[in-house]
């Protein structure tokens, strides 16, 4: 496919340029640490990140409890968690470091992964990829378990691909890190079950051929019964949780969006994130571009053309990493169908997050695919998948619109605007992000109070943050004026006394006015990121 661009699998890359190596992945490092940390306080908490505050403010005991009543991942992320956030705090950025440490040490764990399946250079190029992968730091500035499993996966990952190079009595070393770090991310998120328990498969099948042949030493039998045991007591430990969890019924929404549009969705998101500029562009020469480096790192050496294979190239060191590359490939192709499957016989689960460590098998081998092009192809379908992943990344940089619903800004006008005794009107998952930023703000879903408002009130205000409505469009600032409460509240569209300009129009005398409104409108706001109404109640 390739022609004769394509070079043979380097296995003797690992002692070529080790210095501008090592220089790119600290390099890689760096720019990790200033592109998540420096933006943990961009983002207002969302729903998600409410309840992980809600639970960390929760006594241990209690905290354990509510995961198995409310949540739908392991403990273990909480448990660190509420260490971390004992020492550092529980402000935005406090609770959001510990996710921003773990995308920082993905890094390197992407860049021995990719070194394992290929070479030095390949590990600096996978750090640059990784770096900049939008969903990954995306998840990296979110406190939830997502940056966290990524870590432990792809550490995992690398451990098996180490296993799968090395002869068993070599590999002691790998085979305990692939245990702890297995064992570990299965305790994080469910999800973890099918890429950590296949790699053991793989592993037990390839022992089970190398002892027919040659019985391992004693010390590389001891590891190699730990490598399935570990990780398999743990998920087994964790059963009743999960049992608990499913029952619930706390991912039931997953549903409501098609299939195919989700799966359609974790491509584009895998490779320029939720929203980037010219998306569909960008995401066809992303998407072209990764799956040629792919496809080139997993093409078989023997496929090339003898003028182009060095005696290197057939070395048992070449075989062990393409071996190595191609079970890593089958191990993460496998996890990604096993949510498909799932799905099609009515357990429903597959959501992007649940697979953002795919993000760095993809940069692992798109780096090893463009170290067998050649640095002319190579490089440049490298260049153009960074720039298209970097655009994505830094579009929530540029773009007020691109970040999560604008929680934080509602609650400040709220405190602004209302009185004591006014009430706040927000969509039910707003509720308790309001409350993190305005704990002394009364501030109710829709619905839940509104008998009471209407009686006891004098004043409330509606805030709705930019949302998308349809998948692939731009988030949407809504009308002040068509805020669904005005509607439930039975409020007049315009206000009593003037005209409130909106949207560069007047609200006057032609608009819809219930001839019995027991609200007014006496003010509307409209944000970039944002929009609001205050109402008063009619005769207060």
């Amino acid at each position: 496919m390739f022609g004769k661009s394509l070079r043979p699998w380097p296995p003797s890359a690992h002692k070529r340029a080790p210095t501008a190596a090592s220089v790119g992945v600290i390099a890689a490092l760096v720019a990790a640490v200033l592109v998540r940390f420096s933006t943990l306080a961009l983002d207002s908490l969302w729903f998600d990140e409410a309840q992980t505050v809600r639970l960390l403010r929760m006594p241990l005991g209690e905290m354990l409890a509510a995961i198995g009543r409310e949540e739908s991942t392991p403990p273990l992320y909480y448990v660190l968690a509420r260490a971390w956030t004992s020492l550092f705090g529980d402000s935005e950025a406090g609770l959001r470091s510990l996710s921003a440490v773990a995308g920082v040490l993905t890094v390197p764990a992407g860049a021995a992964l990719a070194r394992e399946l290929g070479s030095r250079t390949a590990a600096a190029t996978c750090a640059a990829l990784v770096c900049m992968s939008p969903l990954l730091v995306w998840y990296s500035r979110e406190a939830r378990s997502y940056a966290l499993y990524a870590l432990f996966v792809t550490v995992c990952l690398a451990a098996f691909a180490r296993v799968m190079r090395a002869p068993a009595a070599h590999a002691a070393g790998a085979r305990w890190s692939f245990a702890l770090a297995g064992a570990l991310a299965i305790a994080t998120h469910w999800f973890a079950l099918a890429p950590v328990l296949l790699a053991a498969v793989a592993i037990v099948a390839s022992d089970a051929r190398a002892l027919r042949a040659l019985p391992p030493p004693q010390s590389g039998g001891r590891a190699l019964r730990i490598v399935p045991v570990l990780p398999l007591a743990v998920a087994v430990a964790l059963a009743p949780l999960l049992l608990e969890q499913r029952a619930r019924g706390h991912t039931s929404f997953i549903a409501d969006t098609p299939l195919g549009q989700r799966l359609l969705e974790l491509a584009k998101q895998l490779l320029v994130g939720f929203d980037a500029p010219v998306e569909p562009a960008t995401t066809l020469i992303a998407g072209s571009s990764c799956a040629a480096l792919v496809l080139a790192a997993l093409a078989p050496t023997g496929r090339l053309r003898a003028h182009k294979v060095p005696a290197s190239a057939h070395s048992p060191v070449a075989a062990d990493g393409h071996r190595a590359a191609l079970a890593v490939a089958s191990v993460t192709a496998l996890s990604a169908c096993a949510p498909v499957a799932l799905a099609l016989v009515g357990s429903d689960y597959l959501l992007t997050r649940n697979l953002a460590w795919v993000a760095v098998v993809l940069a692992a081998l798109a780096a090893c695919g463009a170290a067998r092009l050649g640095r002319r192809i190579g490089v440049v379908l490298c260049v153009v998948l960074f720039a298209a992943s970097a655009s994505g990344a830094a579009e929530p940089l540029l773009d007020p619109l691109a970040r999560r619903p604008d929680w934080r800004g509602i609650a400040e006008l709220a405190r602004a605007r209302l009185p004591q005794d006014g009430l706040l009107y927000v969509a039910a998952d707003g509720v308790a992000a309001v409350r993190f930023y305005a704990p002394r703000l009364r501030v109710t879903a829709l619905g839940s109070e509104s008998a009471n408002a209407d009686a006891m009130v004098p004043v409330v205000m509606c805030a709705e943050p930019a949302r998308k409505h349809d998948p692939g469009d731009q988030p949407r600032v809504p009308d002040p004026l068509s805020l669904p409460c005005l509607a439930a509240l039975g409020a007049a569209r315009t206000p009593l006394a003037g005209d409130i300009p909106v949207r560069g129009r007047l609200t006057g005398s032609s608009a819809p006015r219930p001839s019995a409104a027991r609200w007014t409108v006496v003010a509307t706001f409209e944000r970039r990121t944002f929009a609001a109404v205050l109402l008063r109640r009619a005769g207060s």
